[in-house]
């Protein structure tokens, strides 16, 4: 009986030592396999994802807007021809400007100002008057000679201002014409031709007809601007 016991717990000891290096041996193996896996990336919530681009939008395009030159409001409207019979001349203007004609004079301005303009002009004032808004008055004179374009100009721009040189235009009957101050210096009357803006004189020798105006310094209009306009100028045969 004292044997059987004794074969029994010699039994007992080696089914329980078998199972610790079980035990162990089982560890093994899962640290083993764990550290075999690949390691898993994992967002953090908190990170938004991109917004989709929907089927009709460029992101090339994105932007846009604040790139693109601002554009003028007054250039709304593509150039157009005035024709006037009365005062014998045409020249191309802006869409969006109008004329008034006033017996030898004409009035270039734009047509938001039209109320200003013909209730300046109802009250016997002018461009070089109160006006406060762009434009020009185009002062036109029906003239028989050189020296009746001399006493125009003289009239306007001052008693020493000399009709110059007259410059061919692309228009057979229109010229370019400059003056000059033709006082001495030390002259009392030196002052009396001083202009410190941009001035027009059209002239036709064929037609007897002459037009001046005065552009200001800045320049009044934009598309097209005050020197296009200007070349576009030219009495009717």
């Amino acid at each position: 009986m004292a044997r059987v016991k004794f074969k029994l717990e010699k039994c007992m000891k080696k089914i329980i030592f078998a199972g610790i290096i079980l035990s162990f041996l089982a560890a093994a193996c899962n640290s083993s396999y764990q550290t075999s896996q690949p390691t898993s990336i994992v967002k953090p919530s908190t990170v938004p994802s991109a917004a989709p681009i929907s089927n009709n939008q460029n992101p090339s395009q994105s932007a846009a807007t604040s790139s693109q030159p601002l554009q003028n409001p007054n250039n709304s409207l593509p150039p157009k021809t005035y024709t006037s019979t009365n005062l014998n001349f045409s020249l191309t203007i802006e869409g969006d400007s109008d004329i008034l004609e006033n017996n030898e004079n004409a009035y270039l301005f734009y047509s938001k100002d039209k109320n200003v303009v013909e209730q300046d002009l109802r009250n016997g004032n002018t461009i070089f008057g109160s006006w406060e808004i762009g434009g020009w008055e185009i002062l036109t004179k029906h003239t028989n000679n050189d020296s009746g374009l001399q006493k125009f100009l003289q009239g306007i721009y001052g008693q020493t201002c000399k009709f110059g040189q007259m410059t061919p235009t692309k228009f057979s009957t229109t010229f370019d014409v400059n003056f000059t101050n033709a006082a001495l210096p030390g002259d009392a009357t030196a002052n009396d031709c001083s202009v410190n803006s941009v001035i027009f004189i059209k002239y036709s020798p064929k037609l007897q007809e002459v037009a001046t105006w005065d552009a200001g310094q800045s320049g009044s209009f934009i598309n097209p601007d005050d020197e296009t306009i200007a070349e576009s100028f030219h009495f009717l045969k």
